[in-house]
């Protein structure tokens, strides 16, 4: 879920130097906004069998005196042996009138989320006093890596609860300053620790409980959370994808490394900066989807709607805004 962005790898100017790589004048044209997987494309065209690395920030994590600076992605072109810099380019950020409109956190409350069916409108969104941030990890995981996401995820509540606070008073309350509530997901199956007909294994089996609610967001084990919900019910699950989609192909404005939702969830599936899609089928008799969760966890959870979101590179940083973003859109609990 984080990613730490390489710095910025200095090139030679474009005819080349003995201190870098000759620059793109003559080849093909460097990616906007460049993602890892556009880098490797380029470098591809521009030097075949090379090797495409990124770096820099991406367009969205920059202020507009850091983007006049010159500050934005890098592709760079490398041998085999990652030894010998052969070819590199300075990625463009899009123009001013290009760029999605970022949305507020202000604005009016009780917006309808989801499509279809007439639960899926939140019309009293004055009367929500708690957001719910589930999780999950790719399936296979061991444990000390499930273990590890908590703190990283406990990072993005924070962050999360902060903006909302610094927006609404410097205090939490209900609607749109809800405070966020991290829920821990259920060891269900782990490699080389199989559980009977994947039951749900609370994270106090394994550490104090007292130690896990003293963190400084708040905590709930999955089934607390399912007693408040009267079951394994969430409004949104997330897919996400770090590639650049084209704007006809999304819906939803921008919020810093959010960069919206995309059309179709296959924009998520296999492709180059994409998630795999969890199991997921539409239950047509309650109008809701049913998607795997935890390990492949028995029931695995019912969503109201099931999500493409287009991000920057993923970072935490990026999940805080599309948290952000789903809440404003009446999400009271996000997967």
């Amino acid at each position: 879920w984080l990613v730490v962005p390489l710095g910025i790898i200095a090139v030679g100017d474009a005819q080349g130097d003995a201190n870098g790589p000759p620059s793109d004048a003559n080849g093909p044209n460097c990616p906007e906004d460049a993602t890892l997987h556009a880098c490797e494309e380029w470098c591809e065209q521009a030097v075949p069998n090379s090797r495409g690395v990124l770096s820099g920030s991406p367009c969205a994590h920059l202020t507009a005196q850091q983007m006049q600076r010159g500050s934005g992605p890098h592709c760079t072109c490398y041998d085999s042996s990652y030894e010998m810099e052969l070819r590199s380019c300075k990625s463009t950020c899009p123009a001013s009138e290009d760029k999605m409109e970022e949305e507020s956190l202000d604005g009016e409350d009780g917006v309808c989320f989801g499509h279809s069916g007439t639960s899926t409108c939140h019309g009293r969104q004055e009367s929500v006093t708690r957001r719910f941030a589930l999780y999950d990890v790719k399936v296979g995981e061991g444990f000390n890596l499930q273990r590890e996401v908590f703190p990283r995820m406990g990072w993005v509540v924070s962050q999360l609860n902060k903006a909302i606070k610094e927006s609404c008073g410097g205090k939490h309350g209900s609607g749109r300053c809800a405070e966020w509530v991290l829920v821990l997901p259920p060891w269900c199956r782990l490699a080389h620790w199989p559980t009977r007909d994947q039951e749900h294994v609370p994270w106090r089996h394994f550490f104090l409980d007292s130690a896990l609610k003293s963190a400084k967001v708040p905590v709930i084990e999955f089934e607390e959370f399912t007693y408040a919900e009267n079951g394994p019910r969430v409004d949104l699950v997330v897919t996400t994808t770090t590639e650049r989609l084209q704007r006809k192909t999304m819906h939803g404005r921008q919020n810093g490394g959010f960069y919206g939702w995309a059309n179709s969830r296959g924009a998520c599936s296999g492709r180059a900066g994409g998630q795999p899609l969890a199991g997921h089928a539409w239950e047509s008799g309650v109008e809701r989807w049913r998607v795997a969760y935890s390990g492949d966890c028995q029931d695995g959870v019912s969503a109201i709607d099931y999500r493409c979101a287009a991000l920057a590179d993923a970072s935490g940083r990026d999940i805080v805004d599309l948290l952000l973003t789903a809440g404003r859109e009446g999400a009271r609990s996000v997967l």
